[in-house]
Formats: structure tokens, C-alpha cells, sequence
């Protein structure tokens, strides 16, 4: 009979639902972030980090979703084992730009 390791995972304190997606945002000063991951469950997940921990996420994500964007959120004290695959593609493409006064226009230039 094995013995259990002494390195068992937290006890999820809270749970988070919502959208992963694939950013593009254009600021009013000029730069744009090309394919940035963002999405409610992460600028959530974000700000509840910063205080209390541990956070689990719960969202679907097509098989064009970066590994290594998941990798990153996990690396940094996330669970993303509620975080599922689906093995088709999925558009989770979002744009947004800013001009001058802080208005957004969220139309894409390019479908």
C-alpha cells in the first residue's frame, strides 16, 4: 500500500465561472495588445487573488486556446482543473479600442 504525499492541493476556497477569451486592445495613446488572454473569469480571478486564495476557475475553452496561457494562469496559484477543453475550435476572439475620452468601440476591424 502507498502512503499518501504530504504535498496534497489546497482546499479551493472559492469558485469562479465565466469567459476565457482572446484579446485585442488598441489604446488611446496608440499601442496595441495583439492576442492577449483576458476574459471575465480571469480579471475576476485577478483581483480575488490579491486578497484571499485559494481560486479555482471554471470555463470552456476550444482546442486553439493557448496551453501555455493556462500553464501561466496555474503557475500563478490558480486551479484550472475546472477549466475544460472542447477539441474543436472555438472563437473566443474579443477587440476593443479606446480613444481619447475613454470610450470604447468594441466593433472588429477584421472578422
Amino acid at each position: 500500500m502507498k502512503s499518501k504525499s504530504n504535498t496534497s492541493k489546497p482546499v479551493i476556497r472559492y469558485l469562479l465561472s465565466g469567459k476565457l477569451t482572446r484579446s485585442t486592445v488598441a489604446t488611446s495613446d496608440g499601442r496595441v495588445f495583439i492576442d492577449q488572454p483576458a476574459g471575465s473569469v480571469l480579471f475576476a480571478a485577478g483581483g480575488l487573488g490579491l486578497w484571499d486564495s485559494p481560486v479555482g476557475l471554471l470555463s470552456t475553452v476550444g482546442n486553439d486556446y493557448p496551453e501555455d496561457w493556462l500553464e501561466r494562469i496555474s503557475s500563478r496559484g490558480f486551479d484550472i482543473e475546472g477549466i475544460r477543453r472542447l477539441p474543436d475550435d472555438i472563437d473566443q476572439r474579443h477587440f476593443a479600442a479606446y480613444d481619447a475620452d475613454g470610450n470604447v468601440n468594441k466593433m472588429a476591424p477584421v472578422s
